[in-house]
């Protein structure tokens, strides 16, 4: 699960649009299929951050089998100072 903060609506991540990003691992090949689990994650956007992404990446290397299962994941903009960026799910 991630955060990607962009300095133009549309930006390209491989490109100098992508001004910073925050990842946690939320579930590895030792999690089991039967595991439920609540993740948080807060960013806060760099300077000139007009656009926020949540992301789940699943990668498979080797192409290992798995699944991931993601329910009710929201992203807050929270404006207290600064521009806080929160996903709960």
């Amino acid at each position: 699960m991630k955060i990607e903060f962009y300095d133009r609506a549309g930006g390209d991540y491989n490109s100098s649009d992508l001004l910073g990003e925050w990842v946690e691992t939320i579930l590895d090949g030792d999690t089991t299929d039967t595991d439920w689990t609540q993740h948080s994650l807060q960013a806060i956007a760099p300077e000139g951050a007009v656009e926020a992404r949540l992301v789940f990446s699943f990668l498979q290397p080797d192409n290992q089998a798995g699944a991931a299962w993601i329910d009710a994941a929201t992203l807050t903009l929270t404006d207290n100072g600064t521009q806080l960026a929160q996903v709960t799910g």
